[in-house]
């Protein structure tokens, strides 16, 4: 696992009118804390040095050693992330100092591979849960858990237990949780829709003529 590189100063100011004077300097606001800090430590950041320092594969379960300009040093990870919905950039970083010797708990991805034998056949996939939450030392972090559904036929369901998951690393969540099926297609009905025109017995297709007027 590649650990990022992050250099930050720290945040003195930390109301309102200072956090809306930093965003419009381009840089976002952060905090740290967690392992070996007696209090939080507010800091400053660039958005594009903190997209530097993400492993491409790792993205937000990436290691991170924090450098401030004072001289501290953090080995910490992302806690919390606030994006901007419209511009997509960090509003607000939330990191949590971490020891390398001792479990973190973190969302891996799951990513779907290969065709499934009842999809061939008119089924639809339905894909319940995107991630696993695990117990991990932070080297030992999965980049993603592969689900091979080539096996998985009409009616079949994978769980959490058949994600292949390392001696080293331990799933939080109940085992038995889904998290892909396979549906069957639905059968087309023989009645006719309520809508559809159909002559009752005895009516004819044919406007009733009126009488002409004297």
């Amino acid at each position: 696992m590649n650990i990022g590189k992050l250099n930050v100063e720290p945040r003195i100011k930390t109301s309102k009118g200072a956090v809306r004077k930093l965003r419009a300097q381009g840089l976002t606001p952060g905090i740290c804390y967690g392992h070996n800090l007696d209090k939080p430590v507010a800091i400053s950041l660039s958005s594009k040095n903190l997209k530097l320092a993400l492993d491409p594969k790792q993205k937000g379960n990436t290691i991170i050693d924090i450098t401030i300009s004072d001289g501290t040093t953090i080995t910490a990870m992302i806690k919390d992330i606030q994006i901007d919905p419209i511009q997509q950039e960090p509003l607000h970083v939330d990191f949590i100092s971490i020891d390398l010797e001792t479990m973190v708990d973190v969302d891996v991805p799951i990513l779907i591979v290969g065709k499934s034998e009842g999809v061939v056949l008119g089924g639809q996939l339905n894909q319940v849960r995107y991630d696993v939450t695990v117990s991990c030392k932070p080297r030992a972090i999965p980049t993603v858990f592969e689900l091979d559904i080539s096996s998985l036929n009409l009616g079949d369901v994978l769980h959490v237990r058949d994600l292949d998951i390392p001696k080293n690393v331990t799933s939080s969540i109940p085992d038995h949780l889904p998290i892909i099926t396979c549906n069957a297609p639905r059968a087309e009905s023989d009645t006719p829709d309520e809508d559809t025109d159909t002559p009752t017995d005895g009516a004819s297709d044919t406007p009733e003529e009126k009488p002409e007027s004297k």
